[in-house]
């Protein structure tokens, strides 16, 4: 009987031991898993602070029509220049990793003075340090989902598809158009803007 309560005694402690191990290696492993946590979050935060990226964006307009004066409004004494009509051929954004670690687009995000998001175009890239992209957005984006009536969608107050400039003797007139926030988002949470600029021929 001595033997094997000395045999139960001996299976109890080698549990017991076993059961310690597995509590230790749990711990080290817990461990292990905060210190790689740790890691990612110092590299994330180094990665958050690195970011550098450069924007522009240019909103690109064709002639689409010129006509005169006409008699009323300054068609004599040669001073009448005409009229023309401009229509959106696209916006270009382009934008440049000036930094020193890849960067992912997210979303670019076209918006007015106020802070009202008019435009959000999902991205989904990564850029290289010294790596540009250029993202195009055409009208039938822009002005979804109402193309091909733009005048109904709420960006046309800001950036019209069509712009008319009346330079006559007796009219002067040209579309409003305006300079908006234009911003790209990284999956760091940065945020990087710019204005929007016009090219009209």
């Amino acid at each position: 009987m001595r033997g094997l309560g000395t045999v139960v005694g001996i299976v109890i402690f080698l549990l017991i031991l076993m059961a310690a191990i597995g509590i230790i290696l749990i711990y080290l492993g817990s461990f292990q898993n905060i210190g790689l946590q740790l890691s990612q979050a110092q590299l994330s935060i180094y990665d958050h602070n690195n970011e550098n990226l450069v924007i522009t964006a240019i909103a690109y307009y064709y002639n689409v029509s010129h006509s005169d004066c006409g008699v009323g409004i300054g068609a004599y004494h040669g001073k009448a220049y005409g009229i023309y009509k401009y229509n959106l051929s696209n916006i270009t954004i382009t934008i440049s990793n000036v930094g020193n670690v890849p960067s992912t687009l997210t979303y670019i995000i076209i918006s007015n003075g106020s802070g009202d998001q008019l435009f959000i175009y999902y991205v989904g890239k990564t850029l290289a340090p010294g790596q540009s992209i250029n993202v195009v957005i055409y009208p039938y984006q822009l002005y979804s989902p109402y193309w091909p009536d733009w005048q109904k969608a709420p960006i046309s107050e800001y950036i019209p598809y069509q712009i008319v400039n009346i330079s006559c003797h007796n009219q002067q007139f040209t579309t409003p158009y305006y300079q908006i926030p234009v911003t790209a988002l990284t999956q760091f949470g940065n945020a990087f803007a710019t204005f929007l600029n016009y090219f009209i021929p």
